[in-house]
């Protein structure tokens, strides 16, 4: 396939833009440090623009000052990162499709809140809401100031974040490609923009079909984090691949292809789809509270022995109640089970299985547990929308040890025994949430 680089005039300078293929426009944002020319010497990249290319103008570019593109700058903002893409789009055909990945993500977003005319369809590859919770405070301190000290170590350590399943050969090759393409300080200025985005409150305003694909294991941004994304966009398909690569041209590369071929060649369909169907269901969402802390505590060997255990036997559990694990992405689980009286035994179980174990061999994490009983709509990757949030917000609000339930959710069991009613301001909620504390011990 032809591909030709031409230079486009933005507010910011004079940016080089890479495009190939026929079709209605599918633009790629900024994401990562990045060449449009160079990218395309590596043989599994350019394999994966080329397939989109066969029914799409692919369109890419460099940010000012990067790449091909002429002399200037860009301030790592959201807001900078949005009207580069605005710029670029509004000089094509609209409205265009978007594909945003990870940090390009949020910037798509934006745009397609702000600008609707502009965007028909949306596909977020790997997106966050928010850059704050891609990681703990200390390890984004850690891995920036890596990146401006050390950039050799520093981009031997993204590239295992980003592929860690890619051949030596490629590895080797991006690391190099990395510290050619950006000094240490522009990387890390990047690295500062990925966790300090925030598209929380455009989410909901988009209102251009969407399309979200994620890898379970993706290492660079949690699985969990993409799929609250697409439960907090009105028109949104999520769905789960396999695979801990970060770039959807490494590994099962045709199977990402497939799937936004049939999401983009759909575009002639009726805009206002109809309501999707809704699953009753109780959630369980848990999680290991200062697993760092007793890491250290314990040693590298039995906290492996013990995170073997604690999945084993809360797998176990699961099982026995009738639950269906969705995701165990970080710390924990998200369970969904169809009875939520079984939703709310196996919580209790597990937290007896905790104590059990801390009685008779001296150490055991503290898990937390959350509980929220409604209907959402049922995915390939297993349910998105408000009640998974709420359950997922619900469990980050208790305490290690503590099995924390929505009211209507304990209302719904008059037998059990609970806590005072507890008023709850979670984060991405806007209404306050009433909770209890079940009485498990």
């Amino acid at each position: 396939m032809r591909h030709e680089v031409r230079f486009l005039d933005v507010d910011s300078g004079r940016i080089a833009c890479g495009m190939s293929g026929a079709g209605k426009p599918l633009v790629i944002p900024c994401s990562w440090v990045g060449d449009v020319q160079e990218l395309l010497g590596w043989p599994s990249f350019r394999f994966f623009i080329d397939a989109l290319g066969h029914e799409h103008s692919v369109v890419r570019f460099d940010r000012p000052g990067s790449g091909l593109s002429g002399p200037g700058s860009l301030p790592a903002t959201l807001e900078a990162e949005e009207r580069l893409l605005e710029s670029v789009v509004e000089q094509l055909e609209a409205p265009v499709s978007l594909f945003g990945m990870s940090c390009g993500a949020c910037s798509a977003v934006a745009l397609a809140a702000k600008r609707p005319e502009l965007v028909d369809r949306l596909v977020l590859w790997a997106p966050y809401a928010n850059g704050a919770e891609i990681t703990t405070p200390a390890i984004r301190e850690s891995l920036t100031s890596l990146v401006r000290a050390h950039w050799g170590l520093g981009s031997s350590t993204i590239v295992d974040l980003l592929i860690p399943d890619a051949s030596v050969g490629d590895q080797r090759a991006f690391a190099e490609a990395q510290r050619r393409l950006a000094t240490a300080e522009e990387s890390a200025r990047l690295l500062t923009l990925v966790y300090d985005v925030d598209v929380t409150d455009m989410l909901e305003d988009v209102a251009a079909p969407t399309l979200v694909l994620h890898r379970r294991g993706d290492r660079a941004i949690p699985f969990a984090l993409g799929r609250d994304a697409a439960s907090r966009m009105r028109d949104s398909r999520f769905v789960a691949l396999r695979g801990r690569d970060h770039f959807p041209w490494i590994g099962d590369s045709a199977d990402v292809v497939r799937h936004m071929r049939s999401f983009l060649e759909a575009r002639s369909r009726v805009p206002e789809p109809a309501e999707r169907p809704r699953e009753p269901a109780a959630f369980v969402f848990t999680d290991l509270v200062g697993s760092t802390a007793l890491l250290e505590a314990v040693g590298d060997d039995a906290w492996h022995d013990l995170r073997d255990w604690h999945d084993r036997t809360l797998r176990e559990l699961f099982a026995e109640h009738g639950g269906d694990e969705i995701d165990n992405a970080g710390d924990g689980f998200f369970v969904a089970f169809s009875s939520t009286e079984a939703a709310l035994e196996c919580a209790i179980a597990v937290q007896r299985a905790l104590t059990t174990h801390r009685h008779d061999h001296g150490f055991a994490p503290q898990v937390r547990i959350g509980v929220h009983a409604s209907a959402a709509i049922r995915t390939d990757g297993g349910f998105v929308g408000r009640s998974v949030n709420e359950a997922a917000r619900i469990a980050q609000a208790a305490s290690g040890g503590e099995i924390l339930v929505s009211r209507e959710t304990a209302e719904a069991i008059p037998s059990l025994a609970c806590s005072d009613v507890r008023v709850l301001h979670l984060k991405g909620l806007a209404d306050p949430v009433e909770v209890v504390a079940l009485e498990w011990r």
